[in-house]
């Protein structure tokens, strides 16, 4: 956690421009090699002291209670100033950066010692495999090598750790306090604390890629972050590195595929989803969300394959039975053109055959309906879609039974009530259908069809002076 709010402002490379840095990184290696070893190359006097001499100074230096830091680099500059590329020198010039790395506070700096102290480093192994390099400078490498893995694996795990904390309240504390601030001043504030703590765990990450860039869990702690900062497009490319150090991660496929998905790119979503059934071939949920991207995409046949997937793995699935419910209605949509295009040129059999399929996917539907509400009784889709069907097929005790649950949970949407006194219309209980066409009136005065419906309905029930007010209020506004 940070321990003030101040906002950091590090540098922010492209992964094109990591790339780049990555290359430049290690011609920087090969130079610094080159270039160390060019006085002793151009037959320069010796120097003064042994390289064996200085070096023992430096680390007399570096290792001092508190470490004489710059004496040590002026001494190791030396030695590799006359005698060239030195491992040794290398281990305590990598060294001596990490020292300055561990007195810095500035995460920027810290991640440019680190970066430093890095390219000291793989200098050290490159001139460990020269063959250039005097055998007896090489006696120690294998020592060097071993403590550095150890010092590399130390501040990756010290900057993985802390980005991690960070990213950890990003999501509760830093949102917390946003959304629970007292006034504008206060949440200014709070927004400002979380943009200073996506920096500072940008940062953290990059510094652990730094001394060890190959670990693909820095790589996704980026792609997290800048998931939680809403930049999917950059969200995408880092889970994709990382994807491509752990491909048999299916959490890095999924991740990929949801940063897809929030870009609404439904066609790189359904490639990731799909790579991620073969490695999950039984997960309906990704089956579910392949079948979402292709109704996305209106390709609804492939949407269906998928949900029929997915109601192969869990019949109990609402969404899947809901979703292939919708599936058939759309598609009697195509017979019920057809229906009414043969019917235009009078001829009965093709229209008869129409509608026998149209009926048929009328049917599928309900049952894929019915399912879902089963499974989800108040899900508004499935409840208006399949009292839609029941009013078309007939079966008018469903969709009685749909409406009124309509009713409950939208009381203030006329259509529910004139559906629902529709329906009891239809099953002759005439008296019962006067209250959810008086409610449907309440709603929408002015609607003159609601009050000739309840001038029949008070009629039939023998309220006459109820039906000529009804039918008046009716002929007042069809007259407006």
């Amino acid at each position: 956690m940070l321990n003030s709010p101040t906002k950091l402002r590090g540098y922010r490379p492209t992964v094109q421009e990591e790339e780049v840095m990555k290359y430049l990184r290690y011609l920087t290696v090969f130079i610094l090699i080159v270039m160390t070893a060019i006085p002793v190359l151009a037959g320069r006097r010796e120097a003064i002291k042994s390289e064996g001499a200085l070096l023992s100074s430096a680390k007399i230096a570096l290792y001092a209670n508190p470490p004489r830091v710059e004496e040590a680099l002026e001494l190791v500059n030396t030695v590799l100033s006359e005698h060239g590329p030195h491992p040794e020198a290398f281990y305590y010039k990598g060294n001596i950066f990490g020292e300055y790395a561990n007195q810095e506070y500035d995460l920027e700096k810290k991640i440019a010692f680190l970066d430093t102290m890095s390219l000291f480093y793989d200098s050290l192994s490159l001139s460990c495999n020269n063959k250039d390099v005097k055998k007896k400078w090489k006696k120690k490498c294998d020592d060097f090598i071993k403590t550095v893995d150890s010092v590399k694996a130390y501040y990756w795990r010290d900057n993985y750790n802390n980005g991690v904390q960070i990213l950890g309240n990003l999501d509760d504390k830093y949102d917390n306090d946003i959304n629970n601030a007292f006034d504008s001043t206060a949440k200014e504030a709070a927004i400002a604390a979380k943009a200073a703590a996506i920096d500072s765990t940008k940062l953290y990450f990059r510094a652990a890629i730094l001394v060890i860039p190959d670990s693909s869990r820095c790589y996704e702690g980026l792609g997290l972050v800048y998931d939680r900062e809403g930049i999917y497009d950059s969200s995408a490319i880092w889970f994709t590195k990382a994807h491509e150090m752990k491909p048999d991660d299916p959490n890095m496929v999924q991740n990929i595929a949801y940063a897809y998905i929030q870009m609404r790119d439904w066609g790189n979503a359904v490639k990731w989803f799909t790579k991620l059934t073969d490695m999950i071939p039984d997960d309906g949920g990704t089956m579910m969300n392949i079948a979402a991207c292709y109704n996305n995409l209106e390709q609804y046949d492939s949407a269906h394959v998928y949900n029929m997937k997915a109601l192969a793995i869990n019949p109990n699935d609402p969404v899947a039975n809901i979703d292939i419910g919708k599936y058939w209605l759309v598609n009697s949509r195509v017979y019920s053109d057809s229906v009414k295009h043969y019917q235009d040129i009078e001829d009965t059999e093709g229209a008869k055959r129409n509608i026998a399929l149209r009926d048929q996917m009328f049917d599928s539907s309900s049952v894929y309906f019915k399912k879902g509400l089963e499974l989800d009784p108040e899900n508004m889709d499935a409840l208006t879609n399949f009292g839609i069907v029941s009013l078309i097929r007939g079966n008018y005790e469903d969709a009685l039974s749909v409406f009124q649950k309509l009713s409950e949970l939208e009381p203030f949407v006329k259509e529910h009530w004139i559906d629902q006194g529709d329906c009891l219309i239809q099953l002759q209980k005439f008296e019962e259908a006067i209250a959810p066409f008086e409610k449907a009136s309440e709603l929408d005065p002015g609607d003159p069809k609601i009050w000739n419906v309840l001038s029949e309905l008070y009629t039939s029930s023998g309220q006459t002076e109820k039906a000529k007010e009804a039918k008046a209020k009716a002929t007042e506004l069809e007259n407006l």
